[in-house]
């Protein structure tokens, strides 16, 4: 078999960021090896993978590169810093690829081609299915970081490769009703993870019925789908499990009297059971130190309630694929959602108004004014309170910035 030559070279040029979203820059995309000889079964293996790949590459530039109009001068230097923000993850996401489809060609083992060529495959259906991250409107910056540090660099490494230390926990907080769940529940699916969840709330909601406390019933399930993840990892091709634990204050508080039992468990869960946890949580700073540390929890991730440029996407997110995005208008309409120096509308409460709005009007398209009459009614108010954006931007400063 005659072995392709896979030629170095960079899909995004820093040099070459347009000052204008309107300009398209041609790119090409290919991967490198740097080895001489590259066993026969490994290249038959992954070369199809490849090609894959670099189409999924070479199609994320074309869409960042859309022409598009805009309404104004601020509309379009915010088109032009998100586009420039996409090169840069794109660029960041051919780098990891990269370095892995290197070292694979230059190890010559089939069996990382093979999970190589699986993790791609699976990414290509994913996205075919509008799952992951795509299911998360906004919030770009954030995102991106997931993707690279913990779903490829870390948990894609992990399955191909092997020799990683995979994080104990993760740990999302911010504001009510803002997508924490929703984002673990991305981040698992763009992981190619198992998920599992640990509902507390719901738990201190049956403590009546059950007689069980919610903090011991959460340990309880906690530990028993560690077995579970254990137990996957065998059966299903090294898959590690992503397990959610809402409202993780119940037991991470060093007040909790299931605390002694849970810290000895997040010490070694990742190793032992082949499972990171995902904390959720509205305070954070009730936590323990000792729980957020980064030799167990490294990821720290402050999620803002939705600003004007997010409150947009999460519109285009809904009301795109249903035909029913209006075609004017938005900058009004996202005003009006901001025009409380007191309180804003959390992500939740936003959906909430597109809903009772698409309900309101029975199958027909609605018109900003529809949705300016939504929220005019007062049936669905801001919930953030001024003082509590205050609050998680100082916590989001504090504990990012300790996170590796």
């Amino acid at each position: 078999m005659k072995v392709q030559s896979f030629k170095s070279f960079s899909p995004i040029n820093n040099r070459q960021y347009s000052s204008n979203p309107r300009q398209s820059i041609p790119y090409k995309v290919s991967f490198t090896s740097n080895s001489g000889k590259i066993a026969k079964s490994t290249m038959e293996r992954l070369a199809p993978s490849i090609e894959v790949l670099k189409q999924r590459f070479l199609t994320a530039i074309e869409e960042v590169q859309q022409k598009k109009t805009y309404s104004n001068i601020s509309e379009e230097l915010g088109a032009l810093a998100k586009r420039n923000l996409n090169l840069v993850g794109i660029n960041e996401e051919y780098r990891i690829f990269n370095k892995q489809i290197n070292d694979i060609l230059k190890n010559a083992v089939p069996e990382q081609a093979k999970k190589m060529a699986q993790w791609i495959d699976d990414t290509r259906t994913l996205e075919q299915e509008n799952k992951g991250f795509k299911r998360v409107f906004g919030y770009q910056k954030i995102k991106q970081d997931l993707k690279q540090k913990f779903a490829l660099e870390t948990m894609m490494v992990d399955r191909v490769m092997g020799g990683v230390k995979v994080p104990n926990a993760i740990a999302i907080f911010g504001l009510p009703n803002n997508g924490k769940s929703l984002f673990v529940k991305a981040l698992t699916e763009h992981s190619h993870s198992a998920f599992k969840e640990v509902n507390i709330g719901e738990m201190v909601n049956d403590e009546f019925e059950t007689g069980i406390p919610a903090e011991r019933a959460a340990m309880d399930t906690i530990k028993k789908l560690a077995k579970w993840s254990l137990q996957n990892h065998v059966d299903n091709d090294g898959q590690r499990t992503i397990m959610l634990v809402n409202e993780a204050d119940a037991i991470a508080d060093s007040k909790s009297p299931v605390f002694e039992e849970f810290s000895r468990f997040i010490q070694t869960c990742s190793e032992r059971y082949k499972c990171t946890l995902a904390l959720t949580s509205n305070n954070i700073q009730s936590f323990d130190k000792s729980i957020l540390s980064n030799d167990i929890t490294p990821l720290k991730i402050g999620l803002p309630p939705a600003d004007r440029e997010t409150c947009k996407e999460v519109f285009q997110g809904v009301l795109e694929p249903l035909g029913k995005m209006p075609s004017e208008g938005m900058d009004l309409l996202v005003n009006e959602f901001f025009k409380s120096h007191d309180k804003v509308y959390s992500n939740a409460g936003i959906i909430d108004v597109i809903n009772s709005t698409l309900q309101t009007l029975n199958g027909k398209t609605p018109l900003v004014r529809d949705y300016l009459d939504t929220i005019k009614r007062g049936d669905i108010r801001p919930s953030i309170s001024k003082k509590e954006i205050e609050t998680f931007y100082e916590q989001k400063r504090l504990y990012e910035s300790n996170a590796e």
